[in-house]
């Protein structure tokens, strides 16, 4: 019987010496040995393996390649929809601009209303004591008034577009103020002495012998606005308006004989204006314009009084005359690179009472309407540019800014026939002066905190921030106010 070899050399490439071994040792036969041969003729040995099947990790990725391949095509067809409707609504508009169709607004983008009340009151006491003029007077002046004044409005405003480029704006407000007060106004001769004289006129007073005066007045008023404005084009806004407004009258609670009236009346201002707002080069510059004319009705002043037949000097708010200013606005914006920021502006003004007497005897009056307006320069300039750049943590900035303005006038002499101030016209006039100024600073934590470093009125310019002229008074001088010198200073800030 054969060894149990046989099995394990089926389908076995043999050599012939080997198999002459094997038959020799017996280990085969002949008939075995041709039968290994036959097999081996009938299924010739493969050279190469079959591929191993896929991973199921390729699988995976196979099958999310085709998902993305499918979501992206969806995509694209929904970009391309969008892009035919957008076209589309493009020609539908181009159509209806060109046949003029009306275009169709909701009604609730056509109007907007506000509508509201106002209410105020306030309770105080002007009460202090000084020398007006020490040493050319020894009178120390008492000024002691309670003081209750209340306000109240109602008011409403609408805008109405026309088109979905041209607006309509109007408003309509209702006040009545009432202005109550007693005053208790006295002098002490000389001060400290106990010796006190009321120093309101007798027929003012509540009772004989006793120094209180007590008045109270209601004022009511309308007020307007009207406006149309017009989105021209993109970037373009232009605008037309017209309103009207007053200021309360009142009581000068350091009324005294001879000095300041009691009482003076409302301010009433009707005002002009049309301009232009303008965004140009992609918003890197931005022009402002504005003309106006304002009409003005009571105008109040404050006015210093030197008492009749003293030395003691006394102010308080008159009403002077009628008055126009005509002015003329610009200003202008500019970005021309990144972090630098350029900006000017200019205001031309052109004041003038129309209507200015003042009374010389029961029966006649003399004009003084060329009389300066006051604090009213008619030309001003000013300039200004930032730097800002990052540096670590946060940015710095570099800042310089100049402001100039015209002759000024302040309150001072009248100008009329036979006045002092017609022939000397300037003892309250403030020259023209410019004022640099500089600023270095750091800014960190999200723009929070600023260190600074800061310079004032850098080319040490020397000019008069306030004067008072009484030349043509019984004191005869004028005081002035200087303006402030160079400074140099550090800050520190934090927004919270």
């Amino acid at each position: 019987m054969p060894p149990p070899i046989l099995p394990m050399m089926t389908g076995t490439i043999v050599s012939s010496t080997l198999r002459e071994q094997l038959l020799k040792a017996g280990l085969v036969t002949e008939k075995q040995v041709k039968a290994s041969e036959q097999q081996q003729h009938q299924r010739p040995p493969s050279r190469h393996k079959p591929p191993p099947p896929p991973s199921p990790q390729k699988l995976a990725a196979e099958k999310a390649a085709a998902a993305k391949a499918a979501r992206d095509a969806a995509l694209n067809k929904q970009r391309q929809q969008a892009a035919e409707a957008k076209a589309r609504a493009m020609e539908i508009k181009q159509l209806i601009e060109q046949n003029k169709l009306p275009k169709v607004l909701e009604s609730e983008d056509r109007f907007n209303f506000i509508a509201g009340l106002f209410g105020f009151q306030e309770k105080g006491l002007d009460k202090s004591k000084s020398y007006s003029v020490f040493p050319l007077s020894t009178a120390l002046g008492y000024n002691d008034a309670d003081v209750k004044n209340t306000s109240y409005a109602a008011y409403g405003q609408a805008t109405y577009k026309i088109s979905d480029t041209v607006r309509f704006t109007g408003g309509l407000r209702y006040t009545k103020d009432k202005r109550w007060i007693s005053w208790h106004n006295r002098s002490e001769t000389p001060g400290n002495s106990g010796n006190f004289t009321c120093s309101m006129a007798a027929n003012t007073l509540d009772a004989p012998g006793f120094c209180q005066s007590t008045d109270d007045k209601s004022y009511t008023f309308w007020s307007y606005t009207a406006g149309v404005d017009w989105q021209a084009m993109e970037g373009v806004f232009l605008y037309a308006k017209t309103s009207r407004g007053y200021k309360s009258g009142g009581y000068n609670t350091r009324a005294t004989v001879g000095g300041p009236a009691r009482g003076f009346d409302p301010e009433k201002v009707t005002d002009y204006e049309g301009g232009a707002k303008l965004d140009l080069w992609d918003r890197r510059l931005r022009f402002n314009a504005a003309g106006f004319y304002t009409d003005y009705k009571n105008v109040q002043r404050n006015v210093p009084v030197v008492v009749p037949g003293s030395v003691l000097l006394s102010s308080g708010i008159q009403n002077a005359a009628t008055a126009k200013i005509k002015g003329l606005e610009l200003e202008a914006t500019a970005r021309p690179m990144r972090g630098l920021t350029l900006n000017a502006a200019a205001t031309f003004l052109d004041p003038k009472y129309k209507k200015f007497t003042i009374p010389l005897t029961a029966t006649t009056s003399l004009d003084v309407s060329d009389t300066p307006f006051p604090y009213t320069p008619k030309r001003s300039y000013t300039l200004g540019a930032d730097y800002t750049v990052a540096a670590g943590p946060g940015e710095a900035n570099f800042h310089l800014d100049w402001a100039w303005r015209s002759d000024t006038w302040t309150t001072g002499p009248l100008v009329g026939a036979g006045l002092f101030g017609l022939t000397t016209p300037d003892t309250n006039k403030i020259p023209s002066y410019g004022i640099l100024n500089g600023q270095i600073s750091y800014r960190m934590l999200d723009k929070k905190l600023e260190v600074a470093l800061y310079g004032r009125n850098l080319t040490k310019k020397k000019y008069f921030q306030r004067l008072l002229a009484l030349q043509d008074t019984a004191l005869g001088v004028t005081s002035y106010l200087p303006g402030d010198p160079r400074t140099y200073g550090v800050s520190v800030s934090y927004d919270f």
